[in-house]
């Protein structure tokens, strides 16, 4: 697929809810509905930011956005492709183990895309959450986006 090398970004999606999703897990788990796909290629970069608040629980939390095919785990976003069993998600994404009253999550992550992030000129992205504990924690997620910014200048 061709398209002009600086044109601005290719596709755009928002998820715009109000859930409260509990996470009580330290593993990677799907947060239901909270998925976008995207026209893609391989070496297109992709941006996914999000806006959250995460309850007042003295534990750490987690977030990340993949890639996903045919229902399967390509790529985190978080840790550049590599699967972080343990990992802590995308860092500006991550909720701190203060005690706080509650606390704003927000901000990007990019990753570039590999010929095994496609599934028929499309790219799907999925949010994932774990905690550090089997602890019960909220997160409020209000808003998911991702854009395609077209292909990496290899400069």
């Amino acid at each position: 697929m061709a398209y002009p090398r600086f044109q601005r970004a290719r596709d755009f999606k928002i998820y715009i809810g109000n859930i409260d999703y509990s996470v009580s897990t330290t593993d990677w788990l799907d947060i239901p509905g909270w998925e976008l796909t995207l026209t893609a290629q391989s070496g297109d970069a992709i941006e996914v930011n999000l806006e959250a608040l995460y309850d007042s629980v003295a534990e750490y939390k987690f977030i990340d956005a993949v890639t996903m095919v045919g229902g399967s785990v390509v790529n985190y976003f978080g840790f550049q492709g590599a699967n972080p069993a343990s990992g802590e998600g995308i860092r500006a994404w991550y909720g701190s183990g203060l005690s706080l009253d509650f606390q704003a999550v927000g901000g990007g992550s990019i990753l570039t895309l590999t010929p095994s992030d496609i599934e028929n000129g499309t790219v799907t992205i999925r949010l994932r959450a774990r905690g550090q504990t089997t602890t019960p924690r909220i997160v409020s997620l209000y808003k998911f986006w991702a854009k395609n910014l077209g292909p990496q200048d290899p400069n």
